[in-house]
């Protein structure tokens, strides 16, 4: 534990006692005039009284919109797709994107159909929402964030729609809507087209294998058994639909999805599954004080103002303290003083593309169960600031939202979704949860959550557990769960899988459960775009946990400083490097390379604070491995060797989670050969003993660092850090903030964007968690920063940590 969680705080605060005027409460409000009490502590968090849930939220709307007004209304934009109104023409696509992604009149359904204690939760945030725009628009000298001049435009008011979009545009398309069904038919039919079916789709089953047994799980594993490709998706071969038929590969980039639009849309889409998020638990049999313990760290990026916020919740209910993005209505990350929680990115496959047929004469018109059914179809208007309004046409199917149109091959291509239509029984389901105070609410809260995700749980018993949230489809044998499904009826879903058959687990024998956004239990596929593999990052944080019988709290913590910086690749391929090396004698420069890395510790360090990585060893390493990827796959992957081309080590400045690469897994595999848990059908070495290849790599590597560092002298080939980068723009690309706003620290660490541990003793809890850069992203119009605008940036960069305070009252 450290120095910040254990001192007691001489506690500066804002007592705030909010009485709201009639005027300001949303109709239905359960009183006229309700009493909400905001108290912040040392860091600025709110910690919000009421009596009621209207007034709960009423207060978490006015302190958000306090704090990050100009973030929030950003991402409403962001998610509604309005940005265009407020910066202008160059995000009308951006707009278009957002439009196309989601149906209005479903959300708004399924908030009309809430009961009453449940509208509070939206309708409450939005009146203290507005309630606090009302202020900061009556004293814009003095309270209007200076973003909003910058920019040119005035904040505007929320509605309840607008909370539940935020969660739904950030989570649900973010985290729950991956897909990459087309781009896979375009490989495929390369595959097949350049090899032949036999050898084409030997090579598709080894670079995108359904299951490798081997592949650590968050569920312990009880047995294993040999990968093969399922009799279902054998027998799915002979239905394989035209989606893989004559996609010629332009065509596929023209078709599959906007890459462009997608990345400005802040949407998943194509190749690109979340690998965010981190956690390791314990319970009382692992700790030395018989305590049960949950440490956190969503990988959402890093920005400014940062991704999460943090609230203590104390209500009807709720004696809740956490944090959650972009202010959630539920606490992601948090605990109860009964039960702590958190949670990372889904990996259950709950979104298939399915190619329609369309009529010669109407591209609007599709063929379902023999019958010709006209899509259904909205025009949105899109506001631009200073420009006309432009429209946008939205259709779908009986099996979602249109994605695109192939027009001249009489098709086109919609996405089915199971958790379309419960993005606001997840989010209260989300709530609910919080209020739990054992296993059992905890997992009733888990059923009614349709999108994908991981859920963790700790209690103040000493005893975890672990769920893989979300609604599983249930497919035809006839469907290959990695290509897209026919769509003229011979190819739908059966329903959805009873919520027992989720990956789940209470109380393992074992101990500990952890997961890096690995592969949820021993029967769990892979979904289209995921590869989990017997190469997996989740495997250093199950070393640590191995590494002794018992912790303590403060070990258990620190795990997080060496998780952060370990080189997540070499562990796999250093007793290959030295079987390729053993034969050279000691002077060659390929086995001195090789020697560099067994002496190395495998971190990278930058102890001596100097901006450069503290040993050598880090830059041969990325750099061999990259090679080995190009000269192993390259020539037989053609254009989709960007497949595989990635070593993943972090850009600068770093874009995310660094993780062990689709292109570092398959080539584990082939180095394993025979012993090998995928079956290698095909031989990427083209006949070369893969030692020779292994060398020949490691021959071009010092060839290239020579050359870049101007010296043969291993010693010198330091590589300049990564540095940790803050971004102005949201994970959508659209600024939330000025770009003056940028911050940094030194190095890239690979760990949460916020990281929380709650330990539950046998006489009490303790919390500690680390939000940076800090609580606000108020800027005056003259310049002036919240005292709380970077004040956790420090403890971040040092892997220290501030209270969180259940019930902090002063």
């Amino acid at each position: 534990m450290t120095k910040h969680c254990l001192k007691v705080f001489g506690i500066l605060c804002i007592v705030l006692v909010l009485v709201i005027p009639t005027s300001a409460v949303a109709k239905g409000s359960p009183h006229k005039k309700p009493l909400v009490q905001i108290y912040r502590d040392a860091y600025g968090v709110p910690h919000i009284y009421a009596l009621n849930t209207f007034d709960l939220y009423y207060g978490y709307g006015y302190a958000i919109a306090t704090d990050r007004l100009f973030q929030m209304e950003m991402a409403k934009r962001c998610f509604t797709g309005t940005v265009a109104e407020a910066l202008g023409s160059t995000w009308i696509n951006y707009d278009k994107g957002v439009r196309s992604n989601y149906w209005p009149t479903s959300i708004e359904q399924q908030y009309n159909n809430l009961p009453k204690r449940d509208k509070y939760i939206f309708d409450g945030y939005a009146a203290g929402f507005n309630a606090r725009i009302g202020e900061v628009l009556a004293n814009q000298a003095t309270l209007l964030p200076k973003q909003f001049i910058d920019y040119g435009f005035l904040p505007a008011n929320w509605t309840a729609i607008d909370v539940i979009m935020v969660f739904v545009g950030t989570m649900c398309n973010r985290f729950s809507d991956f897909n990459s069904e087309i781009s896979n038919a375009a490989y495929l039919e390369y595959l097949v087209t350049r090899y032949g079916t036999t050898v084409g789709w030997a090579i598709f089953d080894q670079t995108k294998w359904l299951d490798d047994p081997a592949a650590p799980t968050t569920v312990p594993a009880i047995t294993g058994k040999k990968a093969a490709l399922s009799s279902d998706a054998k027998q799915a071969r002979m239905h394989t639909p035209k989606a893989m038929q004559h996609i010629a590969r332009s065509e596929i980039e023209r078709m599959s999805t906007d890459k462009e639009m997608l990345a400005k849309a802040g949407l998943v889409g194509l190749d690109t599954v979340p690998s965010t998020s981190n956690v390791w638990i314990v319970d009382k049999t692992k700790t030395t004080d018989g305590s049960s313990i949950l440490l956190n760290g969503p990988q959402f990026g890093w920005f400014n103002p940062g991704y999460v916020y943090e609230v203590g919740l104390h209500g009807p209910g709720f004696n809740v303290i956490g944090s959650s993005p972009f202010g959630y209505p539920a606490v992601l990350f948090g605990h109860n003083g009964h039960i702590a929680w958190g949670s990372t990115a889904g990996p259950l496959d709950v979104v298939d593309m399915y190619e329609e047929q369309i009529s010669d004469t109407d591209q609007h018109v599709y063929l379902f169960k023999g019958e010709w059914i006209p899509m259904e179809q909205r025009t949105d208007t899109i506001n631009v600031k200073g420009e006309s309004p432009v429209t946008v046409d939205v259709f779908r199917t009986v099996h979602g939202l249109v994605t695109q149109f192939d027009v001249p091959n009489k098709r086109a291509f919609s996405k089915k979704r199971s958790w379309e239509g419960y993005e606001v029984q997840t989010l209260v389901a989300w709530v609910k949860s919080t209020k739990a105070k054992n296993w059992n609410q905890f997992r009733r809260a888990a059923k009614k959550m349709a999108i994908t995700n991981n859920w963790y749980y700790a209690d103040k018993k000493g005893r975890i557990g672990y769920i893989s949230v979300g609604m599983i489809p249930m497919r035809p044998a006839t469907q290959d769960s990695r290509l897209p499904a026919e769509g003229t009826g011979d190819m739908e879903w059966l329903g959805i899988k009873p919520f027992d058959t989720n990956p789940q687990i209470f109380k393992p024998k074992q101990g500990w459960l952890a997961n890096w956004n690995n592969k949820p239990s021993v029967d769990t596929e892979n979904t289209d775009g995921s590869l989990y593999g017997s190469a997996d990052r989740v495997q250093v944080i199950f070393d640590e946990l191995t590494a002794k019988d018992k912790f303590t709290k403060e070990e258990i913590w620190d795990m997080n400083r060496r998780i952060s910086h370990i080189d997540l690749n070499i562990a796999y391929f250093l007793p290959f490097l030295n079987q390729a090396v053993e034969s050279l004698l000691p002077s060659a420069p390929e086995k001195q390379a090789v020697q560099l890395l067994n002496s190395w510790d495998k971190y990278r360090w930058n102890l001596n604070n100097d901006d450069y990585y503290d040993s050598p060893a880090q830059t041969i390493m990325e750099t061999w491995l990259s090679t080995m990827l190009q000269m192993t796959f390259q020539d037989d992957t053609g254009p989709y060797f960007s497949r595989f081309s990635s070593a993943g080590y972090p850009a600068s400045p770093p874009g995310g989670s660094t993780n062990v690469q689709s292109g570092t897994k398959v080539l584990y595999h082939s180095l394993l050969g025979p012993t090998s848990s995928v079956p290698n059908n095909y031989d990427f070495f083209n006949g070369v003993d893969p030692n020779l290849v292994i060398r020949n790599a490691l021959t071009a590597t010092i060839e290239t660092l020579t050359t870049r560092f101007g010296s043969s002298d291993m010693a010198t080939w330091m590589s300049p850090v990564v540095p940790q980068k803050f971004d102005y723009k949201n994970f959508a690309g659209v600024p939330q903030a000025n770009a003056s706003e940028v911050l940094y620290l030194p190095v890239n660490m690979n760990r949460g964007t916020q990281n929380h541990m709650v330990v539950f003793k046998k006489t009490g809890f303790e919390a500690q968690n680390v939000c940076p850069p800090g609580q606000s992203g108020f800027v005056a119009p003259d310049g002036t920063k919240d005292p709380h605008y970077e004040d956790q940036m420090e403890l971040y960069q040092n892997f220290q940590s501030k209270p969180m305070i259940l019930n902090y009252h002063p």
